[in-house]
């Protein structure tokens, strides 16, 4: 097999990975600073449609005014999730694999006064994900 094919071959390989690992995984907005009840899954008694995600029934979650929450299904066994405050400067992330939710202290919120803004959620997200890898 020559370079060139055998590198072609990784390439859709991994992209095939990556697909795969998509479609498995979902990511979704629990809150968003306006406070409130968020459906997750279809809500509250509701069966939930993926076979491979981490919730089996939806629920409704009450949201705090102020407070960003994300959260990632990764599979049927890992779940990651991250919140903050937009009136506070800490991002707190949690995962089935890493235990106990802690402040992320990687992350130093970029709003005024250190306020935590989208963008700052959003990495304690990606570093929630990894701690199950």
């Amino acid at each position: 097999m020559d370079k060139m094919y055998a590198k072609k071959l990784a390439g859709v390989a991994l992209l095939s990975l990556a697909s795969v690992s998509a479609i498995a995984q979902v990511d979704g907005t629990a809150c968003n600073t306006t406070g409130g009840t968020t459906a997750i899954n279809g809500g509250k008694g509701a069966t939930s449609a993926s076979a491979t995600g981490f919730f089996q029934m939806g629920f409704d979650f009450q949201c705090s005014q102020n407070t960003f929450v994300y959260y990632s299904e990764q599979s049927a066994s890992l779940f990651a999730v991250t919140g903050a405050s937009s009136k506070g400067n800490g991002v707190f992330i949690a995962s089935t694999a890493g235990g106990s939710p802690k402040q992320d202290t990687s992350i130093t919120c970029s709003g005024a006064n250190q306020a935590c803004v989208v963008g700052d959620v959003g990495t304690g997200l990606t570093n929630a994900k990894a701690l199950g890898n």
